[in-house]
């Protein structure tokens, strides 16, 4: 399981080891207090923490990665958001939950995050989560790459779409991502 998922995150460019995603000064004790007391970014920050498995330090708890993860992304934390996302989308987890994952991915969409806008794309262009929509494929895909995501799955993923979509398609996506309009961190809150 462990291992499908690095490959996956490897083929999009985000493996990650804990020292990639926490501060420097990262103390595990101090982050938990911090978190405990509602800070999202130490919540973040154990979320991610728990989401990896680095031998020298702590074996990986997928349950406390997602409860951090989760706490962070309620409070509007784009990164905790599509991190969440992606965990959720992830295929080979047994709680993998394809809905729940394009909420957060919108969420963290919202926000300009340019990986969270590509997986959006990716969800509607499957109908993963959401009934398939070509349109919004293509708005979220090409938000991403405005935002300089171009790396090869993107450009794939881009090319994939226009393959399949109609000039009038394309062009509503187009006025679709030209319209779209920020979140701000506060609106991307999630209340239950």
């Amino acid at each position: 399981m462990r291992g499908k998922l690095i490959s996956i995150l490897m083929a999009l460019g985000l493996a990650l080891s804990p020292m990639s995603v926490l501060s420097q000064d990262f103390d595990l004790e101090t982050t938990t207090v911090l978190a405990d007391k509602g800070d999202a970014e130490a919540q973040y920050q154990l979320g991610m923490y728990y989401g990896t498995n680095d031998v020298k330090f702590h074996t990986l708890d997928w349950d406390l990665s997602i409860k951090y993860l989760k706490l962070a992304a309620h409070q509007g934390h784009a990164e905790a958001q599509y991190f969440l996302g992606f965990m959720l989308f992830n295929v080979s987890w047994e709680k993998s939950d394809k809905v729940l994952a394009l909420k957060y991915f919108q969420l963290a969409a919202n926000q300009g995050h340019p990986k969270g806008q590509l997986h959006l794309g990716f969800l509607y262009f499957t109908g993963q989560g959401t009934a398939k929509d070509l349109v919004l494929a293509y708005k979220w895909t090409l938000l991403a790459r405005a935002q300089g995501l171009e790396d090869s799955w993107a450009m794939k993923h881009i090319e994939r779409i226009e393959k399949k979509i109609t000039p009038e398609q394309k062009a509503e996506g187009e006025a679709l991502a030209k319209a779209f309009k920020l979140k701000t961190r506060e609106d991307s809150r999630v209340v239950n």
